[in-house]
């Protein structure tokens, strides 16, 4: 099985013209771009018992409409016979997935998945351990306590806390592609990589042309 887990400032993204796009959509895109991934060229030899499933997971931090707050969805493929029966297995056909976790202001303690979503955010430790020993895990521990400051947003707050000591090209990257996603201004991405709106729009016609031949890596926060 392959998981994506992606961490989302806004639910409905805006682009550079206005518009905004719903976020499942995006979700599926990326699984349907992971299980072609995962077979590479097509030919007569292709042998697509090796496709595997896969199960993009959204986590939306902020900007989410009030009403919708505190909800979970899964999006999957689900056999209907329509006609007749067909005892078919679900592993050949139930191959992608995408959830989008859509967390709250104050957090739905009643719901298990909020209160730990929320209690690793908030890096405490104490509630993690209802749900898993993260308190004697240490590789776990190390990650969990990086985690404060997250919980405003994985995006906003991590940018403005931690490019202000200097930047890398994987640094400068991710903030272009939260350009180009939607996720942030170009006017803000200017101010936090201290480069003017020249810059970052050179900077953004490179990345998408990579990106359009398949070149820049836009799937993951490096």
């Amino acid at each position: 099985m392959h998981i994506d887990l992606e961490f989302q400032n806004r639910y409905r993204p805006v682009l550079r013209d206005g518009k905004s796009y719903p976020l499942v959509k995006r979700g599926i895109y990326y699984g349907a771009r992971d299980i072609s991934s995962q077979l590479g060229r097509i030919t007569g030899r292709t042998n697509y018992n090796d496709i595997e499933k896969v199960v993009s997971i959204w986590i939306v931090s902020e900007q989410v409409p009030k009403e919708i707050q505190n909800t979970a969805t899964r999006y999957y493929i689900e056999k209907d016979d329509f006609i007749g029966v067909m005892d078919e297995p679900r592993a050949d056909y139930d191959l992608m997935e995408v959830v989008i976790i859509r967390r709250g202001e104050a957090g739905d303690l009643t719901e298990p998945l909020f209160d730990y979503i929320n209690s690793v955010f908030a890096a405490d430790l104490d509630a993690i351990d209802r749900y898993t020993p993260a308190s004697r895990n240490e590789k776990l521990k190390e990650e969990v306590v990086q985690m404060p400051g997250m919980g405003a947003s994985i995006y906003q707050n991590g940018y403005d806390n931690g490019f202000d000591n200097g930047y890398d090209n994987g640094c400068t990257t991710t903030v272009i592609r939260l350009v180009d996603d939607g996720d942030i201004t170009a006017e803000r991405a200017a101010e936090t990589l201290d480069k003017t709106l020249d810059e970052i729009q050179a900077l953004l016609d490179e990345y998408v042309a990579k990106k359009d031949l398949g070149q820049a890596d836009f799937e993951k926060v490096e």
